[in-house]
């Protein structure tokens, strides 16, 4: 069992008392969540007292030193289900404090306009309570991740740590994720209670935002909205709503960017006056919420109930008119109109359950099968608990045979060619409700000849099972399904260390000539990632951590194809410090690999071309000379008579001394948030179990993960 090495979550969670509220929102807001599982936000908290220190608290200092610098951010593309990709951007550090400054002043003017719709049901309420609280959940889910993997005593994550991740800045509707509300007994009441339903979304909605936009809202005028572009005006909750989006995306007043959630809590400005003056307009028609329609607007989405065709077509009218005033449009091609009886339920998911309700009654088949064979279970409870009591044969660990995962794979298969929109769902869904561990009592302690038999009967399963969860996974490999397969992997492995543990310590036979099979097992995952990482290896930023994940294993990527890696990623930030991190403390193997990455992050910030004066300005050039200029590799690493490190730190300086020295303020400001790596380059093994669990944490209905 892997044994706590790394920097504890704990250390990274001791937070000034003064800015605890700023540094969680630093934690939850800004950050996209498709951000590398080592990447975080600790180099703007650690710093943030004298950052905040810096800050001018005159408006015209404010503004002309520091909040009228507009940033680049950094884009990246995540693949959406028809095959075309999304783009999303990692603010630069400078625009998170800008966002972070907006937030301590206008807070409460935010959360109170919010208010103003009935439509919206993913609603800012309130700013979460931010203190550390017990929760039963949470103290289960603590002691099953202890216990699954040896994380114990000084060791151990702190239900300080769990509360840190579950809670967001912002407290929402109770059902504020999408599953959870069309799900819901209003919900379900109201697809009953009326007669006709319709589905309208925004096209393109943050894409298409003007930010002048956002102050119109505010003001309730698009005309008077526009006097607010006077300087006598332009430190107004307003102005400055507006102001925030452009600084941060390189000054664009079309569109915002993608990604952080503070973004879609300030866009969600525009559409909740939409729906206050959608509201208002019906009831002048007579037309009443909650008796004659009811909508549910979810982000740019609305679900639309009413009770006659008439009613839902003038409901469309006045959207579409209202979303007009703010340079925005209905997308004509997703306009779905039904009529009782109808379903909303989402047929791919439905067949799905169904399908994996079948897989799993063939595992409580099995087990009860293998219940009968008392002596082997007792045998194989004595190896794992010295406790009976709290000994049980879990479904979710029983292996089921091969035919069972091969149809598995081949009706998921089915339901995405018949729905291909449905891809990424499907995967996901799936992912999130399977585990695979390893547990199979009945060939202890058997003859020789049957042992045998059945011994390779269960590493054939095994090996099928992985293969086509692998196989699944790759149907639709991005950040979230990455998460979830990785899961299942680390729960896996852990169950063959504990086997291998107990039986161990048994000094039972079987395991001595099994150990090679039990390699063989973690040399199969192994490939089978490798072969994700080859057949994804020109997009490799959303699967990244895959990379960082098989530095825990004895098998090795070789230097041709992490070379190939980087050579058809060499921009890519992500795929840079995955790799980065993957050859640390194996100079001796991947010199070539370092010389390599080293040559690239040269090129990279000698030949770099952007149109912003100072080149930090821009994220992407800001992350990769910043992180690798902490990076340990390049600590040592001599080309000709200097360290690789003093060859970064150069350009650093160049770059800082166009800004014009300790005189700027700008300088001190961006030489603060340059004072460290924003990619972890020192975490473990351990920190990447605990990072991959506690991110998962919110994502769930209940902290449960083990489904089947």
């Amino acid at each position: 069992m892997v044994q706590y090495k790394g920097q504890k979550i704990k250390d990274n969670l001791i937070m000034n008392k003064q800015y605890l509220k700023q540094e969680w929102f630093l934690t939850t807001e800004v950050l996209p969540s498709e951000v590398p599982m080592f990447f975080s936000n600790l180099p703007i908290k650690n710093n943030l007292e004298n950052l905040m220190n810096l800050i001018p608290t005159d408006n015209k200092d404010f503004n002309e030193k520091f909040n009228d610098k507009y940033t680049i951010p950094l884009h990246y593309e995540i693949p959406k289900n028809n095959g075309s990709y999304r783009t999303i951007s990692l603010m630069h550090p400078s625009s998170q404090l800008k966002f972070l400054l907006y937030i301590m002043k206008y807070e409460y003017l935010l959360i109170n306009f919010l208010q103003k719709s009935k439509f919206n049901i993913r609603k800012v309420q309130k700013a979460n309570t931010i203190t550390y609280t017990e929760k039963k959940a949470l103290d289960k889910t603590l002691l099953k991740i202890e216990q699954d993997f040896g994380l114990t005593g000084n060791n151990s994550i702190t239900n300080e740590e769990l509360d840190y991740f579950y809670k967001t800045y912002f407290t929402y509707n109770k059902d504020h994720y999408l599953a959870n509300i069309l799900n819901s007994p209003s919900f379900n009441r109201d697809s009953l209670r009326y007669r006709f339903f319709a589905k309208l979304d925004i096209q393109n909605f943050f894409g298409s935002i003007y930010t002048h936009s956002i102050t119109w809202a505010i003001v309730g005028d698009k005309h008077l909205g526009k006097e607010y572009s006077k300087s006598s005006l332009k430190n107004t909750f307003a102005s400055q709503s507006d102001i925030v989006q452009q600084k941060s995306n390189d000054n664009e007043t079309n569109g915002i960017i993608i990604g952080p959630e503070i973004n879609r809590v300030i866009a969600d400005i525009i559409l909740t006056q939409c729906d206050y003056n959608i509201e208002k307009k019906l009831n002048q028609q007579n037309i009443n919420f909650n008796k004659d329609y009811k909508i549910y607007r979810f982000v740019d989405d609305y679900y639309i109930f009413s009770s006659k065709y008439e009613i839902l077509e003038m409901i469309e009218q006045e959207i579409s008119k209202e979303l007009s005033n703010f340079n925005l449009k209905l997308n004509l091609e997703k306009h779905q109109i039904k009529e009782q009886p109808f379903s909303l339920a989402d047929s791919s998911i439905v067949q799905l359950k169904h399908i994996l309700n079948t897989f799993n009654n063939l595992r409580e088949l099995k087990a009860l099968k293998l219940s009968n064979n008392t002596n082997a279970i007792e045998k194989y409870r004595q190896l794992l608990t010295n406790n009976s009591e709290k000994y049980s044969i879990s479904n979710a660990k029983i292996i089921i045979k091969e035919f069972a995962w091969n149809n598995l794979y081949n009706a998921i298969r089915n339901i995405i060619s018949e729905i291909p929109s449905s891809k990424r769902r499907v995967v996901l869904y799936f992912l999130n409700s399977i585990s695979l561990e390893i547990y199979e009592p009945i060939f202890i302690n058997q003859e020789t000849i049957k042992y045998k038999k059945k011994f390779y009967e269960y590493l054939r399963t095994i090996n099928t099972a992985l293969d086509q969860i692998n196989n699944i996974y790759s149907i639709h490999p991005d950040y979230d399904t990455t998460k979830s397969y990785t899961l299942i992997l680390l729960i896996f492995r852990s169950s063959i260390s504990k086997l291998r543990l107990a039986i161990n310590n048994k000094e039972e036979a079987f395991i001595i000539n099994s150990e090679k099979y039990l390699s063989d097992i973690e040399n199969r995952i192994f490939d089978n990632i490798y072969r994700i990482l080859k057949d994804n290896s020109n997009r490799i930023n959303n699967i990244s951590d895959l990379i960082v994940y098989l530095k825990f294993f004895d098998k090795k990527l070789s230097s041709q194809f992490l070379c190939q890696l980087l050579d058809e990623n060499s921009e890519d930030y992500n795929t840079l410090c995955a790799i980065g991190y993957y050859i640390i403390g194996d100079g001796s193997r991947y010199r070539v690999v370092l010389n390599y990455l080293f040559k690239l992050i040269l090129n990279f910030t000698k030949n770099y071309k952007t149109h912003t004066y100072c080149q930090l300005d821009d994220a992407k050039y800001f992350y990769i000379l910043n992180d690798f200029l902490y990076y340990p590799e390049f600590q040592n690493l001599r080309i000709g008579n200097q360290f690789a490190k003093d060859i970064l730190q150069d350009y650093k300086k160049t770059e800082l001394d166009k800004l014009g020295g300790n005189s700027n303020l700008y300088y001190l400001i961006l030489n603060e948030l340059m004072t460290q790596s924003y990619f972890n380059w020192n975490l473990q093994e351990a920190d990447f179990i605990q990072e991959h669990f506690l991110k998962k944490l919110p994502n769930r209905k209940d902290f449960s993960y083990i489904v089947y």
